[in-house]
């Protein structure tokens, strides 16, 4: 999924919504192309909308790699009255926090995301383990919303952990992700497959309900974007 970030710097904003990946949601999660909505119907609709629900209002944990870096793995927690925290490992390590469309993204993790992009950020010592802070104007739960383009694939059901699944394709941004859903009970995820070019990661959802320790950056850490910018990127241009 790609998320629409405003009010920010277009080498930032590129940055934030390439860590906001590594949760594991996918990208192409806002996909409205012809092919993928030409796919959808009334069975997936509603189902889709079921899956979203129960995510969005259930706690629960996910772990696996990610397609954002190279041989990188994450965890991720959900909490509907706490926020999302996400944890990359790897050649690339760092934190991510979302609550209530604020997103935190550590300073390392924004480095390493414009490496990637181009740009190189020369960030000062009193800034080297704070959060960059911006509100993406998107719900956090948008990390593993099920894009309303998906369509069911039974040819690629199956089970995950002895479970039997139901799958949900969701095709475009030169990617696709493969939704494997609880085909009993609640319909959770219970694991995604994703593509994006050449690489492909795998997460698993799993403690659904269950008691988290989500703890949103504290304060003194915290920098806004616009602040982060001015001292790290002294050439770029000022946020929109």
């Amino acid at each position: 999924m790609t998320l629409h970030i405003r009010r920010a710097p277009t080498a930032l904003a590129l940055a934030t919504a390439l860590a906001l990946g590594l949760s594991g949601c996918g990208g192409s999660g806002d996909d409205t192309s012809d092919k993928a909505s030409s796919g959808s119907d009334a069975a997936s609709q509603e189902l889709i909308k079921k899956v979203n629900e129960a995510m969005k209002t259930t706690s629960f944990h996910s772990s696996g790699t990610t397609t954002a870096f190279a041989d990188g793995t994450q965890e991720t927690t959900w909490d509907p009255a706490k926020g999302l925290r996400t944890v990359v490992s790897g050649n690339v390590s760092g934190e991510m926090y979302c609550k209530e469309g604020v997103n935190y993204l550590e300073a390392g993790l924004v480095v390493e995301s414009l490496k990637r992009s181009g740009q190189k950020a020369d960030v000062p010592a009193s800034l080297a383990d704070s959060f960059v802070y911006t509100d993406t104007e998107q719900e956090c739960t948008l990390l593993f919303t099920i894009a309303e383009s998906g369509r069911l694939t039974p040819e690629k059901d199956g089970e995950v952990g002895g479970k039997a699944t139901r799958a949900i394709t969701v095709e475009g941004n030169g990617g696709s992700d493969v939704y494997h859903v609880a085909a009993s009970g609640t319909p959770y995820i219970l694991r995604l497959d994703a593509v994006r070019g050449e690489s492909k990661s795998s997460t698993t959802f799993e403690a659904f309900g269950k008691p988290t320790d989500v703890t949103m950056p504290p304060d003194s850490k915290l920098v806004a974007l616009e602040e982060f910018q001015k001292q790290a990127l002294p050439s770029a241009p000022p946020a929109e």
